[in-house]
């Protein structure tokens, strides 16, 4: 079937260009419309005034359909439900508020907690510096008294004179006692034994030690005093 333009009337034969009306179907020259040979969508004049007139009267209708949507003013239902949710809405806020407040008390007593946790820590570590400082007091203390023991030893050894197997007295037997003036008497004897330059007055005291071991003759210590101990050493 021979297919004539739409707009010149003239035969489409197959092998010119043509485009097709993607509405009605009609041929017409790609020339007489105005498209190239690659161009194949393409619509008509008559289609196209239909289609702007039916999307214009559909934009109507929808328009008309909206407003007859919207209510004019509110039901009863809704202010209804508009109150009670303030209503709602405010007890929530209040709620939250009381929250709020007691959160806040909250933090306040931990704050005041903490300061009192930080003042006790401020003492402990103040006692604690005066514990650390009274006891390098201490060790200060026990060091010089070590030192005066020492001292105290080595007076004792430079100014005490040891005599063992020195004689009882005439007057008492090995199981005896030996009074104070009998202790001097013996030690006066073996000051005059041994030669020694020395008076009575230099001697500070004497006395024999009780022996462990039976049968065996006590130790007999003789204390000098420590200005005539160099005379007699």
């Amino acid at each position: 079937m021979t297919e004539k333009c739409s707009v010149c009337a003239k035969v489409c034969r197959r092998k010119s260009n043509k485009v097709t009306c993607v509405t009605c179907s009609i041929v017409a020259h790609s020339e007489c419309v105005g498209l190239g040979r690659k161009e194949s969508a393409w619509q008509c004049k008559r289609c196209v005034e239909t289609t702007v007139q039916e999307e214009a009267e559909s934009a109507e209708a929808s328009c008309s359909t909206s407003t007859s949507i919207i209510p004019s003013a509110p039901s009863l239902d809704v202010m209804s439900e508009l109150t009670l949710f303030r209503t709602e809405q405010g007890e929530q806020n209040r709620d939250v508020g009381k929250s709020l407040e007691l959160m806040h008390n909250k933090v306040n007593d931990i704050n005041l907690g903490l300061d009192s946790q930080a003042r006790i820590i401020t003492n402990l570590q103040s006692m604690v510096e005066n514990l650390q400082s009274e006891n390098e007091q201490l060790k200060m203390d026990v060091s010089e008294l070590k030192m005066r023991v020492g001292d105290t030893e080595q007076y004792s050894r430079r100014n005490t004179i040891e005599m063992q197997s020195s004689p009882y007295m005439e007057s008492t037997g090995a199981r005896g006692r030996e009074s104070p003036q009998q202790s001097c008497s013996l030690c006066e004897s073996l000051r005059q034994a041994l030669g020694a330059v020395c008076s009575n007055d230099c001697i500070d005291g004497c006395i024999r030690f009780k022996n462990r071991v039976k049968k065996c003759v006590q130790c007999f210590l003789i204390g000098l005093l420590e200005i005539l101990a160099k005379c007699v050493l």
